[in-house]
């Protein structure tokens, strides 16, 4: 006999019909009353017991009579950048190391008797009597040999970094028959990074129409950045808001896997690389939220997962300027998906991507000390993150204001200084360090590798 709903609460089948309508009227108080809740307010993890309800960025009290800026929201909102940004720049060195590793191929090496594989790696012909010194300027002969042999590859690189980033602004802050009250933000991030990122990979000669050759691998590898924000909020009214600071500090950490693909034919190359980042993210942040006196204070420790999935793509061409130096123009993009759990929702992270164009150029030369081939090459960079969604939630409870500014539509620069070290025996090496930034931004970093062809 199926039951029925008086059953499921224990009054049975005969329950009486004033039973049923007490129970309906209970039912419809306590609907009533979580409707009467502010539709714009929900109780989050960054406030205080006694103010825990998130308005529009800002810890209230139950009734909303009173409240300050719950600052440990900006510094959750702040991983939607930092977390993005640790993925382009191991995005970045991943692509370098791809760049070089196809650099290896086209260089003289032991293994194919010292004899370019394509002319747009240009050398020191005066210390290689095998290679004939090309007439500067465009360069558009084919290979040298036909090379039918597939080679193998493994390669490994360590990388690290800083990032900080600041923010300024005004906001406002209102609580329920309050005037509004302005306020002002201040927000400071400071990121160290590192990793490590290997491949493998094969190369196979004469597999691009006209003679070019292409390589393909997979590549592993593990991420792991410390994020320290600092924020507070100032207001001319002594309470209500007050002022409000916190000290928030966060772990971005986890492994990598992906599979890329470069191309190079005379002076053409490209390259396209998918990657994806497992991240954890654990949060750490203490409050002090100045509406009242005293303040009221809260601490507690968050955590959660994003899965950044990316591609990136590049397309170089080489001209020579003499017999070993060489300019090499390049263009490219960066698309990263961030995909944020549950955990991190509740921190105000909502799923999206950011699309980041760039252009430059890179100047080189080639030069032989005591048998070793030496490139040093000089490379500048702008760079526009075109389109960012996602990152911070929009609704009611973290729209405002006082959200952190996007890096949407900020022109930016880097320059990056590196030398390259071919062993001509199979064995390769690089080193290279970088500086980026503009608008509320400033980075840099470096990177270090080893390759081995065979």
């Amino acid at each position: 006999m199926p039951l029925t709903f008086g059953d499921t609460l224990g009054f049975g089948a005969n329950m009486s019909d004033k039973a049923r309508t007490a129970i309906a009227v209970l039912l419809a108080i306590a609907a009533l009353d979580l409707s009467s809740a502010p539709a714009n307010a929900q109780a989050s993890i960054f406030c205080p017991p006694d103010h825990p309800m998130l308005v529009a960025g800002n810890c209230t009290n139950p009734s909303r009579t009173e409240g300050s800026l719950g600052v440990p929201v900006l510094a959750a909102q702040s991983l939607s950048q930092t977390s993005q940004s640790i993925t382009q720049q191991s995005n970045g060195a991943t692509v370098d190391g791809i760049r070089k590793r196809r650099a290896q191929e086209a260089e003289p090496s032991e293994t194919n008797s010292g004899v370019l594989m394509f002319a747009p790696q240009s050398i020191s012909y005066q210390d290689n009597p095998l290679v004939a010194a090309p007439t500067p300027g465009f360069f558009k002969a084919g290979p040298l040999y036909a090379d039918t042999g597939v080679h193998s590859a493994v390669w490994t690189y360590g990388f690290g970094g800083f990032e900080r980033r600041t923010a300024d602004f005004p906001t406002t802050f209102q609580v329920l028959e309050h005037p509004v009250e302005p306020e002002n933000v201040a927000v400071v991030s400071n990121t160290q990074m590192w990793g490590v990122v290997s491949g493998a990979d094969l190369t196979f000669p004469n597999m691009v129409p006209g003679g070019g050759t292409l390589i393909t691998g997979l590549l592993t590898g593990y991420t792991t950045s410390n994020v320290d924000v600092s924020a507070i909020s100032t207001s001319p009214t002594p309470n209500n808001p007050g002022t409000s600071s916190s000290i928030t500090h966060i772990r971005l950490s986890g492994p990598s896997a992906g599979a890329y693909a470069t191309v190079f034919q005379g002076p053409v190359s490209a390259d396209l690389t998918f990657k994806a980042d497992f991240l954890d993210i654990n949060d750490n942040f203490f409050l002090a939220l100045g509406c009242c006196v005293p303040p009221h204070l809260a601490s507690g420790i968050v955590s959660g997962h994003v899965d950044n999935l990316s591609a990136i793509g590049n397309l170089n061409y080489r001209f020579l300027l003499g017999a070993n130096a060489w300019v090499e123009p390049t263009a490219g993009f960066d698309y990263t998906y961030s995909l944020y759990d549950n955990a991190a929702q509740a921190m105000g992270l909502a799923s999206g991507y950011v699309l980041r164009l760039q252009d430059g150029a890179r100047l080189g030369w080639d030069f032989f000390w005591h048998g070793v081939h030496i490139t040093p090459t000089i490379t500048g960079l702008l760079y526009d993150d075109v389109t960012v969604t996602g990152g911070p939630i929009v609704n009611g409870a973290f729209v405002g204001g006082q959200l952190l500014p996007s890096d949407e539509g900020k022109l930016r620069g880097e320059g990056i200084l590196a030398v390259n070290f071919d062993f001509r025996n199979g064995l390769s090496s690089f080193v290279s360090g970088a500086i980026y930034g503009g608008e509320d931004l400033f980075g840099g970093g470096g990177t270090a590798g080893l390759r081995y062809q065979w």
